[in-house]
């Protein structure tokens, strides 16, 4: 890595080291949420935009949550019937 590429970088990361290292962990846990539930290749996960790469993760968290919801309706007896649940007799 040439000097002035160390620069380049330099000026996105945070000046605090505690700040650097919750930076890279952060990154560290998108890529692995790209990589391991979206079966995403690390080159894809390095050459998206930031928004893209949040949006995808905040995305996926909000489909897990509903999945999530709905097998405990169907856990209770319940399906989903248009905008409520109603119990199945």
């Amino acid at each position: 890595m040439g000097y002035g590429v160390a620069i380049r970088y330099k000026f996105f990361l945070p000046s605090d080291p505690e700040e650097i290292n919750k930076y890279q962990l952060n990154l560290f846990e998108e890529e692995f949420i790209l990589i391991y539930h979206l079966k995403q290749g690390l080159p894809d996960f390095s050459e998206m935009p930031i928004f893209e790469r949040k949006w995808l993760i905040d995305r996926f968290v909000e489909q897990k949550k509903k999945e999530e919801e709905h097998a405990k309706g169907n856990a209770h007896g319940t399906r989903s019937i248009g905008a409520g649940n109603r119990r199945v007799v």
